[in-house]
């Protein structure tokens, strides 16, 4: 068994899907699942190729459950770092990807030993990462372990490029109650991307702008005299009130949000 950083999620909202692709001719929910990961993988080799990072992959999609391990060498700060870079990287792109297909899911992020093949998945990292997103995520993000949180900062960040300092210290937020999170916006804007002619922080608040738009119309069809749907209304509001402090760039006074904050790392 090898150390490595485990990524478990699960989608929000799994039966109403299965329903739908079962009423389809065809198989669209299940190639939109397909290609929200191999979008999430993608980027994954993108930065791989770009860097010369060696740091594998491995990953899996049962369900609704999703499974990706980022391995490293135990005592080595590079691997150590590379690994983390690299679920961080990952973790934005396909929670993206998701919201763009309008499906939201909640998961978490730790480490420990780790072992897949083609029919097993043996895992303390892929554990802890379950009952991190079991116990405390509540809404849908994705949490980051408090302990994985300590390590980076107390050792720094190797990174691999000045494009990953940026990206890492645009990726995790915290929230009132202490807990860190992924921010799931901005990572095509940290790279440079570009789409429908915007670029940096005009292509980031375009997305922002449609996955409000999203929530809030979720949020006006649902019966809020039903105890489950009001359950499911408070997951939403949390949603649009991160959007909307992300959208103010962060700036509490002018978004009167008080709830989040930004991480900062140090490279090492």
């Amino acid at each position: 068994m090898e150390k490595a950083i485990v990524l478990h999620a699960d989608i929000l909202g799994f039966k109403n899907l299965i329903s739908q692709a079962e009423a389809e001719q065809g198989d669209d929910t299940l190639n939109m699942l397909k290609a929200a990961l191999a979008e999430g993988v993608g980027t994954v080799k993108m930065f791989q190729q770009k860097l010369n990072l060696t740091t594998p992959i491995r990953y899996k999609l049962f369900s609704d459950n999703l499974y990706a391990a980022f391995p490293y060498q135990d005592g080595d700060p590079q691997s150590f770092s590379d690994a983390f870079l690299l679920c961080i990287a990952f973790a934005r792109s396909y929670q993206a990807v998701m919201l763009d297909n309008k499906l939201f899911i909640r998961g978490g992020i730790s480490f420990g030993k780790d072992y897949s093949d083609d029919i097993t998945i043996f895992s303390v990292g892929l554990v802890k990462a379950y009952e991190l997103e079991i116990s405390l995520a509540v809404y849908p993000r994705i949490l980051v372990d408090e302990e994985l949180i300590k390590i980076i900062k107390d050792q720094g960040i190797e990174t691999p490029g000045p494009i990953f300092l940026t990206i890492i210290n645009n990726s995790i937020l915290r929230d009132g109650a202490g807990l860190y999170f992924i921010n799931p916006i901005g990572l095509l804007g940290d790279t440079g991307a570009e789409a429908h002619g915007l670029t940096g922080d005009q292509l980031d608040k375009g997305f922002i702008k449609r996955y409000i738009k999203y929530s809030e119309e979720v949020l006006r069809n649902l019966n809020l005299e039903n105890q489950q749907e009001i359950k499911v209304s408070k997951k939403y509001d949390w949603f649009i009130l991160l959007l909307k402090w992300l959208l103010s760039d962060r700036n509490n006074e002018q978004s009167n949000v008080n709830e989040f904050s930004s991480l900062r790392f140090k490279a090492s």
